[in-house]
């Protein structure tokens, strides 16, 4: 499992930089073709948008695996060490639930847009929303690898 995990995170760490690459020449051009051009470009807010979705969603999943979700220590610390165990059990619950939301929530969206065409693209929205049970997939994948660390840890 271990290899595997690996594998998915250095994939989303060379997606994440082609993203962030797409995002800051979609952004650039934008600027240029709007206030040097004066004409400005119809695709590059929607490239922006896109990139930034699958960068939101795909980091989220590698925050996930490195357990760097911003407030899950600072909510834990609040408990009596007596209670840090169950409380940590309880929100990788909570977080196993809401990864399997992105997951059949997101393929049902999915399924009902597969149809439906980007107007400044030309792109297939599939693309865009296949995001979400993508990265859903990967947080739960790293979720359970979590799993058996989790239940031994004392604190």
């Amino acid at each position: 499992m271990n290899a595997l995990s690996t594998l998915f995170e250095r994939i989303s760490n060379w997606t994440l930089i082609l993203l962030m690459l797409l995002l800051t020449v979609s952004t650039a051009a934008q600027v240029v073709s709007r206030f040097v051009i004066r004409s400005p470009l119809l695709w590059t807010e929607e490239v922006s948008r896109m990139a930034f979705i699958w960068i939101a969603l795909l980091g989220s999943s590698i925050a996930t695996k490195h357990q760097q979700h911003l407030g899950l220590d600072i909510i834990v610390t609040k408990f009596p060490q007596t209670l840090r165990r169950g409380v940590r059990l309880a929100m990788h619950a909570i977080m196993m639930s809401v990864a399997l939301l992105f997951i059949f929530a997101g393929w049902e969206f999915v399924q009902k847009n597969i149809g439906r065409i980007s107007e400044t693209t030309g792109v297939s929205m599939v693309w865009l929303y296949i995001a979400a049970p993508i990265s859903g997939a990967m947080m739960l994948f790293y979720l359970i690898e979590q799993l058996p660390h989790l239940l031994k840890k004392e604190t």
